[in-house]
């Protein structure tokens, strides 16, 4: 899959990637060599956890901060629970106008 998704999504210089429900960074943090920036948003701690043990495994930095205005982007990355994402989350994403949404849709298996 992220074969696939790098790939689909060049080019990729300069862009700046939102990576919602990004867990452990599985799609977004093999892009950040080619990439400006890359904000990646998770809930679950553990994940949080996981994705932070990626980023150093690949000696990737990173900066925490709060995102209340995403800026302009150029692709969003979503990986939404089964529900979907809230329409106030779509609203600001489509405010920030970016280039390409694409959508990585994560099945839970019991």
């Amino acid at each position: 899959m992220t074969h696939y998704i790098k790939s689909a999504l060049k080019p990729l210089q300069n862009k700046r990637i939102l990576d919602l429900h990004s867990g452990a960074g599985n799609f977004s943090l093999p892009l950040a060599p080619k990439v400006r920036e890359i904000i990646a948003v998770e809930e679950n701690p553990s994940s949080v956890e996981d994705g932070k043990r990626n980023m150093r495994f690949l000696r990737i930095s990173a900066e925490t901060y709060n995102i209340s205005n995403y800026g302009p982007l150029g692709i969003v990355l979503a990986g939404p629970p089964q529900a979907g994402l809230p329409d106030r989350l779509v609203g600001n994403i489509l405010k920030a106008q970016p280039e390409l949404i694409t959508m990585c849709p994560v099945i839970h298996q019991p």
